[in-house]
């Protein structure tokens, strides 16, 4: 008997090869990272670690490049074209006001090595099934190097255990996944991958920052009764978040303590917990400080804005940091372009960034939809509200380019 074997087209061998060279630019800085937070290494070994996994990027760009150019190098040249310009802009409000411009060409790395290239590539994918899929492959490797990195701190790979600590960065890179699972259950309803998002979640709550309980809350509430058409699954969602209350109303002091008993006796500290028993969950972290400098510097400026990436020095001179940084930002999506690009420059801006939750549904391709909607609770809830980055930060620059400017999104 004759095996009948499938083959990829030439287009979709292509957007294999894409897809998986956008999702190689994520995995690589996990790798970093979980490589620099697990093992002992010298300085000179840390650098080389970021200089292999950040040529490796580069390389997946280049190897796709030719194709690119051939589907989406109109845009490419466009989108350059444009930042260069407000990259350009801000050097030269930078060198008026007398500041340096290192964190200026510091973002702009950022956005033409990473953020651009994530863009461009995606809406370049023709066929986003196979771009799904392999977001889903992606987000099953994550889990298993963020497993192996929460094992390395029970003696695994050290001689002694350690406490595992809070780590915003590993809440950042373990959301994406965790939403994925989600949808996937959504979809297929395989207990797989609800298993693997309730381990995620768990996670999430011991080790993770704050700011991704949004994402995990926003994407419940989105799918459950923003999406959910069935108005009984609807209403017993909205019981079940009522019957939750009572029961955390009623015991949720004493589940807390046993919790966080039970985690300290395998030598686990939550910070999430502790913040909630010691009634400090709502501690702005210095936020609202920043909050008020940033609307002190839009009135200052309300028309130009200080430039993208030029706030950072004014904003290291109001808190007292001697080195100015890439962390010295609103740490608020909507304040930091207004800060940037002056009032209506930034409001043009936010509107642009809030608006694909809402045009989402007019998008027929069910991945597609599926993608945005991911990316879009676990990235853009984050940065609208606590945290930044609209311009530097290559997974927001995923359901902002699949929105505006896949033209294919009906199409495959």
């Amino acid at each position: 008997m004759i095996k009948k074997t499938f083959q990829l087209s030439y287009t979709d061998k292509w957007d294999k090869r894409i897809s998986w060279a956008i999702m190689w630019s994520f995995t690589a800085p996990t790798i970093n990272w979980i490589i620099k937070t697990s093992f002992v290494i010298s300085g000179g070994l840390w650098s080389l670690v970021s200089l292999i996994t950040g040529a490796s990027i580069l390389l997946a760009w280049l190897l796709c490049l030719k194709e690119i150019l051939r589907r989406s190098g109109k845009l490419l040249l466009i989108s350059y074209a444009i930042f260069i310009l407000l990259y350009t802009w801000s050097i030269l409000l930078c060198t008026l006001r007398e500041e340096g411009i290192n964190l200026v060409i510091e973002s702009a790395r950022m956005t033409f090595l990473q953020y651009l290239p994530v863009g461009v590539y995606i809406v370049s994918v023709y066929n986003k099934k196979i771009l799904y899929d392999t977001i889903i492959k992606y987000s099953n490797i994550t889990f298993v190097l963020l497993l192996f990195r929460v094992l390395t701190n029970f003696g695994i790979i050290h001689s002694e255990k350690e406490a595992i600590e809070y780590s915003m960065s590993f809440g950042y890179i373990i959301i994406l996944p965790t939403l994925l699972h989600l949808n996937e259950f959504y979809n297929t309803k395989k207990r797989l991958y609800l298993f693997l998002a309730i381990l995620e979640i768990i996670a999430i709550i011991v080790w993770a920052s704050r700011g991704v309980l949004l994402s995990l809350g926003a994407f419940f509430l989105y799918k459950t009764l923003v999406t959910n058409n069935n108005i009984i699954s609807k209403i017993l969602t909205i019981t079940l978040i009522i019957i939750i209350g009572l029961i955390i109303s009623i015991y949720g002091n004493q589940i807390l303590i046993n919790s966080i008993n039970t985690l300290e006796k395998v030598g686990i500290e939550s910070r999430t917990l502790n913040m909630i028993e010691s009634n400090n969950i709502d501690n702005d972290s210095g936020r609202y400080n920043l909050f008020r400098i940033s609307y002190d510097m839009i009135t200052m400026k309300p028309l130009l804005g200080w430039g993208l990436g030029g706030e950072c020095y004014q904003i290291a001179k109001e808190i007292n940091q001697p080195i100015p940084d890439m962390g010295c930002t609103s740490h608020n999506g909507i304040l930091q372009v207004m800060v940037q690009f002056g009032l209506i420059g930034g409001l043009i801006i936010s509107l642009l960034v809030i608006i694909p939750i809402f045009g989402v549904n007019r998008i027929k391709n069910f991945y597609s939809k599926n993608i945005i909607e991911i990316y879009y609770c676990a990235y853009a809830i984050p940065a609208l509200t606590i945290s930044s980055g609209f311009f530097i930060q290559p997974a927001i620059a995923i359901f902002i380019f699949m929105f505006y400017f896949g033209n294919n999104l009906n199409n495959h």
